[in-house]
């Protein structure tokens, strides 16, 4: 069995006995999700996701998926503000990096980001 294999069913097993546990909340859950599928976000309200948040400033690479209900996401990044439209990119540096919509969602409007660290 692989190492993401192994890693992706613990992760599940503790995401389930979490709930169980009744400890299930929000980040939690995101970061349950995180470790299984890192690098992916969706965003479906006004909600604010965290992609980075360190005491060192690391590179990143964040872009919005193209589809018939995207909408462009908003990066702030320590003080700093970009937005990023479907089917384009962004790369940012920065100990911060949050993603929230750049305008409030409607109907069946979502943002499905995905982001990596970029190594120079």
């Amino acid at each position: 069995m692989n190492m993401k294999l192994l890693l992706a069913t613990m992760l599940a097993l503790l995401g389930c006995s979490s709930a169980f546990a009744g400890e299930k909340t929000e980040a939690t859950m995101d970061k349950m999700k995180a470790a299984v599928t890192p690098g992916e976000i969706d965003l479906t309200g006004q909600e604010v996701k965290t992609i980075h948040d360190s005491q060192t400033a690391k590179d990143y690479k964040v872009c919005v998926k193209a589809s018939n209900e995207a909408a462009a996401m908003k990066l702030r990044y320590d003080g700093q503000e970009a937005t990023v439209q479907p089917g384009d990119c962004k790369e940012v540096t920065a100990k911060r990096i949050n993603a929230t919509a750049a305008t409030p969602l409607s109907g069946s409007q979502h943002i499905m980001a995905t982001f990596h660290e970029v190594k120079k």
